[in-house]
């Protein structure tokens, strides 16, 4: 529970070709006795920030579908600062889809593919951590994992940021990178780590309080590897924040 959280990995997408959609919900649990307003700031990668207010009621859970912001720039991927007057839980539930974001009853085809939903992060840090990371690649599967670490800068300073790949066998891999300010930087890791098939953890240090995430996404062999979204069925994707030091 806090009175500042962020929510960094979000896509809102539709395209008419593949018929992949995106599609998700903010939700806010206010479990004080008093209604909270709700500062919501929107971070893209290659624009500034939009803003919009929401009010969670007291002792209820309030929800809110991205179409409902006519302030959010539509089709990009975005971030969420959350500032509250109270104390309050924040979640994200952002779904992938072959249905153009198309629920209804008349779609033809009304599979889901797969939906995430996870907290906000509650504090922004200069050193970040995350363990469970690999760029699986090999023929002799029949699946490949896609791996990109998000970074939101939500200060008015640019910051240089350096990313350590502790591999599995000993090896360490250093990356740079700025974030301009009040930007949100997706990194395809596919593009960038010397080693595949390789277990890593990932250290982030950055000159500015920035909030880190990872995303993986599991999907069938044929997949496009350069496609963020494809007609090639995703099996499941998994999105998980990077712990914030100091460590306890």
């Amino acid at each position: 529970m806090s009175t500042m959280s962020y929510l960094i990995v979000q896509d809102y997408h539709v395209d008419p070709q593949t018929k992949y959609g995106s599609m998700g919900h903010l939700l806010a649990f206010n479990p004080t006795k008093r209604d909270a307003k709700l500062d919501v700031t929107f971070y893209y990668e290659d624009e500034g920030p939009t803003k919009t207010s929401l009010l969670a009621s007291a002792l209820k859970t309030s929800e809110w579908n991205w179409n409902s912001w006519e302030e959010l720039r539509k089709y990009k991927r975005f971030a969420m600062g959350i500032a509250s007057e109270e104390p309050v839980f924040v979640q994200a539930t952002i779904g992938w889809n072959n249905t153009m974001n198309d629920y209804s009853p008349r779609t033809k085809n009304g599979e889901r593919e797969c939906a995430k939903s996870y907290l906000g992060i509650t504090s922004l840090s200069k050193v970040c951590y995350y363990v469970d990371s690999v760029v699986i690649d090999t023929p002799r599967m029949w699946v490949r994992e896609s791996e990109w670490n998000i970074l939101l800068n939500p200060t008015k300073r640019p910051a240089e940021v350096a990313m350590t790949l502790y591999f599995r066998d000993g090896t360490v891999q250093e990356l740079k990178y700025t974030v301009p300010a009040e930007r949100l930087k997706w990194v395809y890791m596919d593009e960038v780590v010397d080693k595949r098939n390789q277990f890593y953890g990932t250290k982030v240090q950055s000159s500015e309080p920035i909030a880190a995430h990872h995303l993986r996404v599991v999907y069938w062999m044929d997949k496009d590897e350069t496609a963020y979204w494809t007609n090639t069925p995703i099996m499941t994707f998994w999105t998980v924040p990077f712990l914030s030091a100091p460590l306890s």
